[in-house]
């Protein structure tokens, strides 16, 4: 799971939404009738999703099925396909966001990883369902190594190609590669420089967190602009959530509206409950039944 280094004070004086995420223990609700949806055939046209440690638990407590959920994997790590696996018997496609972790961005490139990726390719083919993969995200800021002012952007893009070539190699059906980016703020990087390219992105995705008082259009809008100007391809919010201070189902409410506003085509929620700093917060719903209820509702307007 991955740990966020984050310009707090930067983020809240901008009014942006920062990216944070890091392991934390998910409580168990327990329900005697688990909510279930069969494996998903095809991709969605658009998406809710979650970023849970055990999705079906959550949709237990839900009761409801979001059609897309997150799994972060560091490259050079176990293939096993055990949690995508998981998450597609729950309903939903699996976003597998491949992160480089300890890695040279060179050396990908070079091939220096091509076994691995190969092998992973073949293991993602093995799913006989739709995957959505990703590759270095957030790399406009500079929390990862493999971000802002650790690595050159044209550095970044030329891994990304290169591990998307790799999975076309292996002839993997069924996958869509998604390029994401965090909201943009003052001192990120420049969105374009790390663009890799029509060619290797079907999905275009913004992390970001309400953490300070503001609208849809004040965390995201900026960012939604600059790459509708890169490319048309269908964008999402790929992880986002709203701070206790704020108000999980006052952040629900700018999400949705502002998903069907800007005609996106989904977002997903961050479900984890984290404590200690403005970094390490309660995303959960599970504790706040209209939150629940509200996202509850938005899974059923796409299911």
């Amino acid at each position: 799971m991955k740990v966020r280094i984050l310009a707090v004070l930067l983020a809240l004086a901008t009014l942006v939404a920062v990216v944070l995420a890091a392991p934390a223990g998910l409580e168990h609700i327990g329900f005697k009738h688990p909510f279930t949806a069969p494996s998903p055939r095809t991709f969605p046209h658009n998406y809710i999703g979650i970023v849970s440690y055990n999705v079906a638990k959550f949709d237990q407590a839900c009761g409801c099925s979001p059609n897309v959920a997150v799994k972060y994997l560091p490259i050079g790590g176990s293939t096993d396909m055990g949690g995508a696996r998981s998450i597609l018997a729950t309903g939903a496609v699996p976003l597998l966001e491949l992160e480089p972790f300890g890695i040279s961005l060179a050396k990908i490139s070079s091939g220096g990883e091509d076994a691995w990726l190969t092998k992973y390719a073949h293991a993602v083919s093995s799913l006989h369902s739709p995957v959505i993969m990703s590759f270095a995200p957030e790399a406009n800021g500079s929390w990862y190594p493999w971000g802002y002012h650790h690595m050159a952007p044209g550095a970044v893009l030329k891994a990304y190609q290169h591990v998307v070539t790799i999975f076309r190699e292996a002839r993997v059906r069924d996958v869509k590669w998604a390029w994401i980016v965090n909201v943009q703020f003052a001192g990120s990087e420049n969105i374009e420089a790390l663009w890799p390219g029509q060619a290797f992105v079907d999905i275009l995705g913004i992390d970001g967190y309400f953490v300070a008082p503001g609208t849809f259009q004040d965390f995201f809008g900026s960012t939604i602009f600059a790459l509708r100007t890169i490319s048309p391809d269908p964008l999402m919010i790929t992880e986002t959530g709203g701070s206790p201070s704020i108000g999980k189902v006052t952040a629900l409410s700018e999400i949705t509206a502002g998903v069907a506003q800007y005609g996106l085509i989904g977002f997903i929620w961050f479900d984890i409950k984290q404590r200690g700093s403005i970094q390490r917060q309660d995303w959960s719903l599970e504790d706040e039944p209209a939150a629940l209820d509200l996202f509850k509702s938005a899974v059923k307007r796409i299911r």
